[in-house]
């Protein structure tokens, strides 16, 4: 769930909240003012955040990751017979040059 900030017009103070990405945006500050013992009840903005941490879990998220390897070295030409091997005229970039 992520955390949202948030700054009161009334009292200026900066707050964080967790919420839904589907949820509404709060409107209300409900910050305790600590002179009166009250709540403070000025309009709040959320606030637009710059830093955001994203985690990717598995597998899928490179190239690598999620190519099928028998599908690579059947599309390699060396797999069908095109790049010369039994020919012995092998270009310098297939993999069985090296």
């Amino acid at each position: 769930m992520p955390t949202y900030e948030y700054k009161c017009r009334k009292c200026k103070r900066e707050f964080e909240v967790k919420q839904r990405i589907s949820d509404e945006p709060l409107t209300e500050c409900t910050l305790i003012d600590e002179s009166t013992g009250e709540k403070c009840g000025g309009s709040i903005f959320r606030k637009i955040s710059k830093n955001v941490g994203l985690v990717f879990h598995g597998n899928g998220f490179y190239q690598t990751d999620y190519a099928n390897k028998k599908q690579q070295a059947e599309a390699s030409p060396c797999a069908s017979g095109a790049c010369g091997i039994e020919s012995g005229k092998v270009p310098a970039n297939c993999p069985a040059a090296s």
